[in-house]
């Protein structure tokens, strides 16, 4: 098991880990729903909400220019440019 975990971070970038479990869970999540293989699960944020930013998450089959694309295995991880730049901390923000 470690050594697939090794594997996982090696596939995945540094500022983007996933964990065996929740791994293990989306492609549950893909198989319940009968969400085709060739669908990428997106994360991405959004301004709004009562801390500044709403967070997206589902399973997309389009993939953009500018989307990051984040090997897993069996599991794409699909990230638009802006949420990429926000979620790996090249943007900060301070109030």
């Amino acid at each position: 098991m470690k050594e697939q975990n090794k594997e996982l971070e090696k596939n995945s970038s540094d500022s983007f880990k996933i964990t065996e479990r929740a791994l293990k869970e989306l492609l549950n999540i893909k198989k319940k729903n009968n969400i085709p293989d060739n669908f990428g699960f997106r994360i991405g944020i959004k301004g709004g909400g009562c801390s500044g930013f709403v967070y997206s998450l589902g399973f997309d089959a389009k993939i953009y220019p500018t989307d990051h694309i984040l090997d897993f295995g069996d599991l794409k991880v699909i990230v638009d440019m802006k949420s990429y730049l926000f979620l790996t901390g090249l943007i900060r923000l301070y109030r």
